[in-house]
């Protein structure tokens, strides 16, 4: 669907002589989708030099086929712990398309904040946002899929349950352990809270929010959370407890996998795949067949969710989370994936803690490094070409008005090559078409041919 050929004529070295019109140079670009045509055009541009008040092709002639080696290369945006204005989703989507990422995994709704306004439950993000500015409506998310989809990006939404859910307390009979301290024995960070699944009520309001998530997001996948879940937050809760007992639920497992089994069925019935954590499966629960596991821990969590024949999204904490190593709120400053993640060791193998003043600064470039991972062949590898590749597609985001982060000190850029190791094994020689796209922070596999 991705795939495109681009072929350029001949053209002049740069200097030429602008007297004559023997200049111009011819582009044919192949595509079987619009998606396609999307990523060849980005192509093109990449390969444009500027010359004498033109643009040039300096490795002309040339022909380029192309594709992914993987059809999900996604990027993770929490705007439930720190809100992210719509004007930044949006730029983020153009940078996305520059590297060639195309899922925007919308990790919208957790413990911290409910941003997401819903029409019949408009508590949960009255009472759950931070603020009334800090709420995204309808014609927001219409304006971020509809960007997204111009540029060959599908929006996945997240509404974390039934952990994480204190931002749902707007109905609050469905929450418990609300807010509960100490909280470290309650939930992973604070605030605490999880839904009940001993109520009608809570599954009412899961129902309507899902519908609600699937008619703004027309992506065939929505996630549905599943992490974290603390049963002691459940043990603590007398009635809950007194309602297990009268619903015959034997232990927490139990009314674990009964919430799951109701909201699989609920995603199910709205014509979705599910997509949850991987903690659904270590704690044994049952899933469907097409339900995707998104792994976050390490590869070979991913490797046993592929031996159970589910579908896995990988985004390991130990190379891909580009929020690790800038600290923590809690926890003495400590973070949970520290050291922080240079782009060479996420190049070697889903971003976080942003806000709206670091956001593009603390994702870009490292996540290009990703984008390269998962779009070129398994043998493209060196890092002293991606290292220039990346300094130049830095250099690129700055002129689109994208503050991506600097990789090195200015000089190294403007004398390319000069910075370089020359350690024996740590560059290597250059690809020859200088400059392909660099690139994400989750990928996905498949045990089958479907696709989410």
């Amino acid at each position: 669907m991705e795939e495109y050929e681009v072929k350029v004529g001949s053209c002049e070295v740069c200097p030429m002589d602008q007297e004559e019109d023997t200049n111009s140079s011819s582009i044919l670009i192949s595509v079987g989708s619009a998606v396609g045509l999307v990523r060849s055009v980005e192509t093109v541009v990449q390969l444009l030099r500027s010359c004498g008040g033109t643009s040039v092709v300096p490795f002309a002639p040339i022909s380029i086929s192309d594709r992914p080696q993987f059809d999900h290369r996604g990027l993770l945006l929490d705007t439930s712990r720190n809100f992210i204005p719509v004007p930044l989703i949006l730029e983020t989507l153009d940078a996305m398309s520059m590297v060639k990422l195309n899922v925007l995994h919308w990790h919208i709704v957790d413990a911290t904040s409910f941003p997401l306004r819903t029409r019949r439950f408009q508590q949960l993000s009255g009472w759950g946002a931070y603020s009334n500015s800090s709420v995204y409506d309808a014609e927001d998310v219409r304006a971020v899929v509809e960007s997204a989809r111009q540029r060959g990006v599908r929006v996945i939404p997240e509404i974390d349950m039934p952990g994480h859910a204190f931002s749902w307390t707007g109905v609050p009979d469905i929450v418990s352990c609300a807010g509960k301290q100490p909280w470290e024995l309650y939930c992973a960070e604070p605030p605490c809270g999880q839904l009940d699944p001993t109520k009608d009520e809570t599954f009412e309001v899961v129902r309507t929010v899902l519908e609600e998530v699937t008619r703004l997001f027309p992506d065939r996948a929505v996630h549905i959370g599943g992490d974290e879940v603390n049963y002691r937050c459940w043990d603590e809760d007398a009635a809950l407890k007194r309602r297990m007992r009268q619903q015959g639920f034997q232990d927490f497992s139990a009314l674990w996998q009964f919430f799951e089994d109701h909201v699989l069925a609920f995603t199910h019935e709205l014509g979705r795949r599910a997509i949850v954590w991987q903690d659904v499966l270590d704690e044994g629960l049952q899933l469907p067949s097409g339900t995707i596991v998104q792994v976050g821990r390490g590869g070979k969590e991913g490797g046993r969710a592929d031996e159970q024949g589910f579908d896995v999204v990988v985004s390991n904490a130990d190379a891909w989370y580009l929020d690790c190593g800038s600290g923590s709120f809690i926890d003495g400053g400590r973070s949970w994936c520290d050291p922080f993640k240079s782009w060479e060791v996420i190049y070697s193998n889903e971003p976080c803690e942003v806000d709206e003043t670091n956001l593009h600064q603390k994702i870009w470039p490292r996540a290009a490094a990703a984008a390269e991972r998962l779009w070129s062949s398994s043998s493209v590898r060196d890092l002293g070409d991606a290292r220039r590749r990346l300094s130049v597609l830095r250099e690129r985001m700055k002129a689109r008005g994208i503050p991506a982060s600097p990789l090195h000190p200015a000089y190294c850029h403007e004398h390319p090559g000069s910075c370089d190791s020359h350690a024996a094994g740590q560059e290597g020689s250059s690809r020859g078409v200088v400059d392909f796209p660099a690139s994400a922070s989750e990928t996905y596999r498949s045990s089958k041919a479907a696709r989410p």
